[in-house]
């Protein structure tokens, strides 16, 4: 999934999945979900870079 955002007045474009696990034999396993986020463009990666710096 490709989406725009808009986060503190900027657009962004990033790329989206979510992974789950099924069929899993650990009952706390069964239950976990992953959801990820990737800039999709080199300005998208140059914001995430700038507000990684801000929670440092």
């Amino acid at each position: 999934m490709c989406a725009k955002i808009d986060l503190d007045g900027e657009e962004v474009r990033a790329v989206a999945t979510v992974m789950r696990f099924d069929k899993a034999i650990d009952v706390t396993v069964a239950e976990l979900r992953i959801e990820l986020m990737f800039p999709a463009d080199a300005e998208g990666a140059a914001l995430f870079a700038q507000w990684a710096r801000k929670t440092e």
